[in-house]
């Protein structure tokens, strides 16, 4: 839970994503993303968040895009690929500061 930024390097840009994950009572996971270059303030839903100490995952159905990360205990960060459209990127999620 908690809020995590990143960069994604695309051809020609880099765009910045801020993901925000909340944990219910229950433990159920929901969340949402924010790309503040592209549409400042607005938040897309996450459709499935997965985590547990060492993946994390999630997917966006409205925009067909998914991230899935390794923890790095080192670095203290999400570590994976961002896809979407059938493209992959890099992406390293971190604690927002």
């Amino acid at each position: 839970a908690g809020k995590w930024t990143g960069v994604v390097k695309v051809p020609g840009a880099d765009i910045p994503l801020v993901v925000t994950i909340a944990k219910a009572a229950d433990g159920a996971l929901s969340g949402g993303l924010e790309s503040p270059s592209q549409a400042p303030g607005m938040i897309i839903p996450l459709d499935t968040i997965k985590a547990d100490e060492e993946l994390f995952s999630f997917t966006i159905d409205a925009i067909q895009g998914d991230f899935m990360g390794v923890w790095q205990e080192e670095t203290k960060t999400w570590s994976g690929a961002w896809t979407q459209s059938g493209q992959s990127f890099p992406l390293e999620l971190k604690p927002a500061q």
